[in-house]
C-alpha cells in the first residue's frame, strides 16, 4: 500500500507448522479474481479505518474462503526484500517513493512497461542439521537457471570446530533471517517467476501454497 492505493499484492510462502518460517515471496500474487479484489478492498479499508493513508503501509491478510481477513497493518515498507521484487517486476521504486513523500515531493507509482512482469525470492532454509560444502559453487550455479538475477549465501563452508573459529552448521531455524541464503528470479509471468525462484533457492526452501497475502 502507498497512501490509500494498493500497488501490488504479494504472495508469502510459509514452511511447516508449528513455526511457519517464511520461505519466499512472489510478486505479483495470482489469486482468482474475486479473492484478489477482496484482498485489495480489505487492505484499503483497514488503512482507512486506522486513519492512515500517507506513505507506505504493509498489510498482511489471510483468505478465509473468499473473505480476506486482516492479520496486521504496519506503517512501513515491506521487509524480505519485497521492495526490490516490486522494482524488478513492476518498475516501481517504493523506497524512492517513500523518500520523495517524506520530502513533500510528488510520487509516481506508475508501472514501467519495460519491467520484468514478475519476480520471486526464495530463502535457503535447512530442514535438518547441515553444513555448506561449496558456497562458491552454489552461488555460481544458481545464475545458470534462466531468469535468475542473483543468489547469495551468507554462511561459509564447513562444520564448526571448537576453538578453530570455523562456522557453525546450518540448523533447522525458526526465523527466516537465520537461514543460509537467498535466490531471486524475474520472469514475464507469475508462473515463470515463481517456478524458477524456487529453483534458484536450490530446493532447500520448501514452500507450501501461499497462505498469507500482502498488498504493498
Amino acid at each position: 500500500m502507498f497512501g490509500e492505493e494498493a500497488v501490488v499484492t504479494v504472495a508469502k510462502h510459509l514452511g511447516a507448522p508449528p513455526v511457519f518460517v517464511e520461505t519466499g515471496h512472489d510478486v505479483p500474487a495470482a489469486p482468482p479474481a474475486p479473492e484478489a479484489t477482496a484482498l485489495v478492498d480489505s487492505a484499503v479499508h483497514a488503512v482507512k479505518a486506522l486513519g492512515l493513508g500517507w506513505g507506505a503501509a504493509h498489510v498482511e491478510l489471510r483468505l478465509d474462503g473468499r473473505a480476506a481477513r486482516v492479520t496486521e497493518v504496519n506503517t512501513r515498507l515491506a521487509g524480505g526484500l519485497i521492495p526490490e521484487l516490486v522494482r524488478h517486476a513492476r518498475g516501481i521504486d517504493l523506497v524512492g517513493a517513500q523518500v520523495r513523500a517524506c520530502l513533500g515531493l510528488p510520487v509516481d507509482l506508475t508501472a514501467s512497461p519495460d519491467a520484468a512482469g514478475a519476480a520471486s525470492i526464495r530463502f535457503l532454509i535447512a530442514d535438518t542439521d547441515a553444513v555448506l560444502g561449496d558456497p562458491g559453487g552454489a552461488e555460481s550455479a544458481a545464475p545458470a537457471v534462466p531468469g535468475v538475477t542473483d543468489a547469495a549465501l551468507y554462511r561459509t563452508a564447513g562444520p564448526r570446530r571448537p576453538g578453530r573459529g570455523l562456522p557453525r552448521p546450518l540448523r533447522p531455524c525458526h526465523r527466516r533471517r537465520r537461514g543460509g541464503g537467498i535466490g531471486r528470479r524475474t520472469g514475464p509471468s507469475p508462473r515463470a517467476g515463481h517456478r524458477s525462484g524456487a529453483r534458484a533457492g536450490g530446493g532447500a526452501a520448501k514452500a507450501r501454497s501461499p497462505s498469507v497475502w500482502m498488498p504493498v
